[in-house]
């Protein structure tokens, strides 16, 4: 009995050995499998070139007008006859004037009346041309429009997210204006603050009292996009009646022909203008050019021109090339317009 216990027992020990080397077995297979895909894939990627991930950038590209046919317009109003504007010498002002007295005189000796009168014109007088600059939150923007060596009305987005600072941007800058998101036909333009056809009145109050607030010393605005608000009777009624509590003047950037806030505007006597041309549709340095020779040509003929660009290299490339057009041409700030008229 003793002796089959005995067997029994040497033969569990036999088995538990057994089970104990195939273990090891597997182990040793396991580590083996292991050190062999390492050393594959250590070659493998030794044959490959190094993937080099570069750090996010932060977009900080400004958000261009809805692409419309309307942009690539020149509009010029049709109410306007077709003459050169004559501004009236009591409407304008000491900075405007060329010559002296003296130099008035000496005209007068030279030619005759009739020529005396239009050599004053012509020099003191000069066709106007405004050129903004749209979509600008920051302060790299503000000293890149500055560096170009004329004058340039910056028009700065109110603060939204992204740009919860913009307003800081304007502060120390003189000539600014406000450029407002209005409701375009597309929804891809929308942002939280965007004005919509469907805000009740008081919305566009208390939107028109906040820019007013952030960007005290502007008294003008023009629409962000806005294809669809500014196309909108009621809602140009709206923005109209708000314009004129807060004291605000409205360029319209007719990014539809559709447009009927000249309309509303009238009604209530908020003073309005248009811009004439886009001058950067396509971010080509030419085309920008060519852009801003028929701003210059509006201007010759009626005496004066609005264009409006955005903060684009090439856009600024553009301008700083385009200084050698403007011999007969002087480019004003937008708040010219405060005391513009035409005969």
């Amino acid at each position: 009995m003793a002796r089959k216990r005995k067997k029994a027992k040497n033969k569990g020990i036999s088995y538990l050995k057994y089970i104990n080397i195939a273990i090891a077995f597997i182990i040793i297979l396991a580590f083996s499998f292991s050190i062999y895909n390492f050393l594959q894939e250590k070659k493998h990627s030794s044959n490959q070139k190094p993937i080099q991930i570069k750090p996010k950038k932060i977009d900080d590209k400004p958000k261009f007008e809805e692409i419309t046919k309307s942009l690539e317009v020149e509009y010029i109003d049709e109410d306007e006859e077709e003459q050169e504007v004559v501004i009236k010498s009591n409407e304008i002002n000491k900075q405007n004037q060329i010559f002296s007295k003296n130099d008035i005189e000496d005209i007068e000796k030279k030619t005759d009346k009739k020529n005396q009168i239009q050599a004053i014109k012509k020099s003191q007088f000069k066709p106007k041309l405004i050129i903004i600059i749209d979509d600008v939150s920051n302060k790299k923007q503000v000293k890149a429009i500055q560096s170009i060596g004329y004058p340039i009305t910056i028009s700065f987005f109110p603060p939204e997210i992204g740009r919860p600072n913009s307003y800081k941007a304007a502060i120390g800058v003189k000539n600014y204006m406000i450029h407002l998101p209005c409701e375009a036909n597309s929804l891809a333009f929308d942002e939280p603050k965007t004005l919509h056809t469907t805000d009740p009145y008081y919305v566009y109050d208390e939107r028109i009292a906040e820019v007013k607030k952030l960007f005290p010393n502007a008294k003008f605005i023009n629409n962000h996009t806005g294809s669809k608000l500014t196309a909108d009777r009621k809602s140009m009624d709206k923005l109209m009646r708000a314009l004129k509590k807060y004291d605000f003047s409205f360029i319209d950037s007719l990014t539809t022909n559709k447009s009927v806030a000249k309309i509303y505007a009238k009604k209530y006597g908020v003073k309005y203008f248009r811009r004439n041309v886009f001058i950067d549709n396509k971010q080509e340095v030419d085309y920008i050019l060519n852009k801003i020779k028929k701003a210059i040509k509006i201007a010759k003929k009626r005496g004066l021109a609005i264009a409006i660009g955005h903060p684009h290299k090439q856009t600024f490339i553009a301008l700083k090339k385009a200084k050698k057009f403007f011999k007969n041409i002087e480019l004003v700030y937008v708040d010219f317009l405060l005391n513009y008229k035409r005969n």
